[in-house]
């Protein structure tokens, strides 16, 4: 066991303040007198006290990390954010092919006018199975207006409109 006398601050007034910094030994017996030596007989700051609070309370006043779970939900955030731009920017291509697509088929009619030799029976034809097809629709869009007439005839002749 430990020796039983402690350290306290000496109170001798005499020595100015070089005396404040310096310690006495005292007895054990003396030790009642200090009131520190009651708080721990009345139970306070004591190991030994056997009425524990629970240690739910103890964790209650632990200080807990707000970065972590914070940080977490941002991550889940900035994901689902990023998914939705890639989902938006999707759509927005699609909506935008389907723009120019519609344009396009507006602009069929016009340019088959521009082709001599077909009666409107067969314009109106040749409108509806270009622009059925998407592909045909690009081809003959993309195609110079001087290989245009080539690609009707072409078109005519597999579905057996000629």
């Amino acid at each position: 066991m430990s020796d039983p006398r402690q350290f306290i601050p000496s109170t001798n007034s005499s020595q100015g303040t070089q005396g404040s910094n310096q310690y006495r030994r005292t007895s054990y017996r003396n030790r009642r007198t200090c009131p520190l030596y009651w708080r721990i007989e009345a139970g306070e700051h004591s190991s030994s006290n056997t009425q524990k609070e629970p240690s739910v309370a103890k964790k209650a006043n632990r200080k807990r990390k707000g970065t972590d779970e914070g940080e977490g939900l941002l991550k889940l955030l900035g994901k689902l954010h990023a998914e939705t731009n890639a989902r938006l920017d999707t759509l927005s291509t699609h909506i935008g092919y389907k723009m120019d697509l519609g344009k396009a088929r507006q602009e069929i009619f016009r340019h088959l006018d521009n082709i001599s030799g077909l009666s409107d029976a067969q314009k109106y034809d040749i409108c509806d199975i270009i622009g059925k097809e998407n592909s045909r629709l690009e081809i003959f869009m993309g195609l110079p207006d001087m290989k245009k007439p080539g690609y009707v005839i072409r078109v005519m002749e597999k579905e057996h409109l000629l």
